[in-house]
């Protein structure tokens, strides 16, 4: 019997997707809604992945991308939404389907066999992990050259005006072409963790660790940063789990 999470902020679309997710498939367990990001964050970290989740992208409190930033989501998912211009983004996170609202019927019976017939193989590896291969370095552009710098020699990276820039060990900073997310997805995640929105850090360059108001935490590293480094009070377990694991 497979099990259902439907996050969704407006009861009326929870209503009709529920009926017709139960009207395809009678035997199916639904639990929801889920009506915010960080409702959403606190049932991923404490319960087992669902078979599928039903995303919508609007929440109560924000974009659901911003789930992404708090916990690993391991199950596939279909999105529902009203936009168009999220589809590209959505692939990105284990996107099996995206759904228009309203939605029809017959493309919501397509995106749930288009989870049907993944193979069980490719399910165990979407959880596990255990395909992903990581980057050693990471080419840097030096005017008409391109230099290759070893991951383990980063110790953040960060957006500055919405330019990504690498800071070394060493003091040096590079800018790159890439998004966070991209470079984020390419990176050891034993060695690097997405602090927040704007900041990736590297294990190796945490200084210390102090408790601020609201159980957040902020990151002191062992290099200069012109600004804080906050984590958040639903990622604040995870991270000191994180800062703490062997490899």
């Amino acid at each position: 019997m497979n099990k259902y999470l439907i996050i969704e902020d407006e009861i009326a679309a929870f209503t009709l997707l529920k009926r017709n997710i139960t009207e395809l498939e009678p035997s199916c367990m639904i639990e929801g809604p889920l009506q915010t990001i960080e409702e959403s964050v606190d049932y991923l970290k404490n319960n087992p992945a669902p078979d599928v989740i039903f995303m919508d992208i609007t929440l109560a409190d924000g974009s659901s991308f911003a789930i992404f930033d708090e916990v690993d989501v391991v199950s596939p998912i279909v999105f529902t939404t009203a936009y168009e211009e999220y589809a590209i983004k959505a692939f990105n996170v284990n996107a099996v389907d995206y759904l228009l609202k309203p939605i029809d019927i017959d493309k919501l019976k397509h995106a749930m066999h288009k989870h049907a017939v993944w193979s069980k193989n490719q399910i165990k590896a979407l959880r596990e992990n255990k395909n992903r291969k990581f980057k050693n370095c990471i080419l840097i552009q030096k005017l008409d050259r391109l230099i290759p710098l070893d991951t383990k020699e980063i110790a953040m990276i960060y957006l500055n005006s919405q330019i990504v820039q690498i800071a070394t060990f060493e003091g040096s900073i590079h800018m790159i072409n890439s998004s966070l997310e991209e470079l984020y997805s390419q990176l050891n995640p034993h060695l690097f963790y997405r602090a927040d929105r704007q900041h990736i850090v590297n294990r190796n360059a945490i200084r210390e660790i102090a408790n601020e108001l609201n159980n957040k935490l902020s990151v002191i590293l062992n290099i200069q940063t012109d600004e804080s480094i906050f984590i958040s009070k639903t990622k604040a377990t995870e991270f000191k789990q994180w800062l703490t694991e062997t490899e």
